[in-house]
């Protein structure tokens, strides 16, 4: 059951993708762009400094969380409680010892949501995200209500 509904989200995530792909790049205005990378900013820095509660707290009380990792499978983490835990297990693996770099590859506006589609990398892994971000009733301000992240398989040589 787990299974099916990781695949159902990862649908959902990437269905909301490619519609998307077809507006203008720039249907995002610029103050509401600068304001998600303001987000985007808060939680590498969060991230960098290991402070699980501090990239929990951009994330809506109700997101969703979908990863694909070779090796790993698929995982699914609802709500920001599960979210930090994720996180603060995260933060004790000896690869977190990397930085985390993230980049914009698109931005796009669709309702009242924005979405994000990023590259992404610690150390040897890296990957792509998209982000579904929504304004937060108590504070205004942008949270992640959705995430899907995959990670490219690692190549040795």
């Amino acid at each position: 059951m787990k299974m099916r509904s990781v695949i159902a989200l990862a649908g959902l995530a990437i269905s909301f993708a490619f519609p998307i792909y077809a507006q203008d790049q720039n249907a995002v205005d610029p103050k509401t762009r600068q304001e998600i990378e303001a987000v985007e900013m808060q939680i590498v820095e969060a991230y960098n400094k290991h402070d699980a509660a501090a990239v929990a707290a951009l994330y809506t009380q109700d997101a969703v969380r979908v990863a694909n990792s070779p090796g790993l499978g698929a995982a699914l983490l609802v709500g920001r409680k599960a979210i930090e835990k994720l996180f603060s297990t995260d933060f004790t693996g000896s690869w977190s010892s990397s930085p985390f770099v993230g980049k914009f590859v698109q931005m796009y506006a669709f309702e009242d949501s924005i979405a994000t589609i990023s590259e992404w990398s610690i150390g040897q892994y890296n990957g792509h995200r998209v982000k579904i971000f929504v304004r937060d009733a108590d504070t205004g301000g942008w949270k992640i209500r959705m995430e899907y992240y995959s990670q490219a398989p690692v190549v040795t040589h």
